[in-house]
């Protein structure tokens, strides 16, 4: 449950809370959110059903641009029949390709790469 979440990442992420993402699911009803949440992996949520990620542990050379991947990889997945699980799950290793390399746009694996 959300609750639940905010609870596992309070210690991690102070800022996150129960009443920041109930004003954002009020505010925006019909919102799927994915929250990346750096070494404690990811957590999707649509107010009924509530996924968590864990992460692919690798030496981090450059973060920079690793969300924006992260979301590309997910409607990607989506977008081609995917899972939700594995949709995220291909985020988290495309980020996890990504950030083991400098500079963003020569850190972006292909999918072929990804699925090999």
């Amino acid at each position: 449950t959300m609750e639940d979440m905010s609870l596992m990442y309070k210690g991690l992420y102070p800022t996150w809370s129960q009443e920041k993402y109930e004003k954002l699911a009020e505010r925006f009803p019909n919102a799927k959110v994915v929250l990346t949440l750096g070494s404690a992996g990811s957590v999707y949520s649509d107010g009924k059903r509530t996924v968590s990620q864990g992460i692919y542990k690798v030496k981090a050379v450059d973060t920079t641009g690793a969300g924006d991947l992260m979301n590309a990889s997910i409607v990607y997945g989506m977008m081609n029949n995917y899972t939700l699980e594995e949709s995220i799950n291909l985020g988290t290793y495309a980020c996890a390709y990504s950030v083991q390399r400098r500079y963003v746009l020569e850190s972006y694996p292909t999918i072929e790469k990804i699925k090999t």
